[in-house]
């Protein structure tokens, strides 16, 4: 026990020193948002959001810089936690970050209750790194590689919900998983598997490219029809809040603007042609699109006409060749009617009707520039 002590000690003084490299400084580009920063480096948005609070429903300031997580040290400081365990015949755990009271008392088969009988004083919703909290009875750790069947190491987090069918081990819902043997790559799991790098990675989002051994990934599911888990919908729904927040600024921004004469050429409250006004509506959300009608219909994905949505640019030709020559931006869906605000040659900036004979006969295009999943 006092060898369990001293490396319980060592363990959260080396967690202590590495803390700070359990996160990286990201400094936001044009055009960036906390959607695309998440998937460039791995994490989830909820864990972007828990370390920068103040973002959260706001646009992000162009050079403001944002703390993201490390998965890599994170997945080290889980692979330390797996050992200690070992040694401590799971009597104690030490929280890592990302965990939660839920996944605890999954892991060791204890209800929530239990655990926090064991554990007074704690706080289920802000559980600190590095805590160690009582477990009441070692569980049988997970199961076991299959010896005899080198080709089938499958291995199920919830040995309750798991039943064996001959040399295969899958759970009641019949999804597949694999644990992660030293020196694996993503490549060679996905080929003995016959899928593919994607498919793997879209089963498992939230899975580095360096695998920690001993993990589970999952291979296959076996019903199509489960439920959306509650991360991923949590995690959805501040995404579309945070992108309707940014159309609606948008359609607040180029309002401003309504009754601005027309001039060719210009891009300020002085006077704007078509394309000047989208151009300087977007690039308050720090996102540039090119000068032109004709080179911002090459932005982002066209869309059917009943796709559309308010912020998706819409596209005319209006001239003789017959040629994209004018771009409005949508801000109103009306059952079969689509109104959107653009600068008129004739009377500046207002709000039209795709129902306008004029605007009907030479619609082109609708194109969306701002990505969403939900769309």
């Amino acid at each position: 026990m006092n060898y369990l002590k001293l490396f319980i000690f060592v363990l959260l003084l080396t967690t202590s020193l590495g803390f700070s490299q359990t996160t990286i400084k990201h400094k936001v580009t044009e055009g960036e948002s906390i959607y695309a920063i998440a998937k460039k480096y791995d994490v989830k948005q909820v864990a972007i959001y828990e370390l920068n609070p103040k973002v959260k429903g706001k646009l992000l300031k162009l050079n403001s810089i944002l703390i993201i997580p490390n998965n890599k040290v994170n997945a080290e400081e889980k692979e330390i936690t797996a050992s200690t365990l070992n040694l401590s015949k799971a009597q104690t755990h030490i929280v890592v970050s990302g965990e939660t009271l839920y996944e605890i008392s999954k892991k060791y088969k204890i209800t929530n209750a239990t655990l926090s009988e064991l554990n007074p004083g704690l706080n289920p919703k802000r559980l600190k790194i590095g805590t160690i909290l009582n477990i009441s009875e070692p569980t049988a750790a997970l199961i076991s590689e299959t010896t005899n069947n080198s080709n089938k190491d499958y291995i199920f987090e919830n040995a309750q919900d798991t039943k064996v069918l001959g040399t295969e081990n899958k759970n009641l819902d019949g999804d597949l998983f694999h644990k992660v043997l030293p020196r694996e790559t993503k490549s060679k799991i996905s080929k003995k598997y016959g899928i593919t790098v994607q498919e793997l990675d879209r089963l498992n989002p939230d899975v580095t490219n360096n695998l920690a051994v001993g993990y589970s990934l999952l291979i296959k599911k076996g019903n199509p029809a489960k439920d959306i888990s509650t991360n991923t919908l949590e995690e959805n729904t501040e995404e579309f809040a945070s992108l309707s927040s940014t159309i609606d600024l948008l359609i607040k921004e180029a309002s401003k603007n309504l009754g601005t004469r027309y001039k060719s050429g210009g891009t300020t409250p002085k006077g704007f042609d078509c394309s000047g006004l989208i151009f300087s509506t977007f690039k308050e959300i720090n996102k540039i699109l090119p000068r032109t009608s004709y080179q911002q219909a090459t932005v982002g994905d066209k869309i059917e006409p009943f796709q559309a949505k308010k912020g998706d640019l819409i596209f005319f030709a209006t001239n003789k060749k017959g040629t994209i020559s004018h771009v409005g931006m949508i801000t109103e869906i009306l059952k079969d009617e689509i109104k959107f605000i653009h600068s008129s040659s004739h009377l500046g900036v207002i709000i039209s009707s795709i129902k306008e004979p004029y605007y009907s006969k030479r619609f082109v295009q609708i194109n969306r520039v701002l990505a969403n999943t939900f769309f």
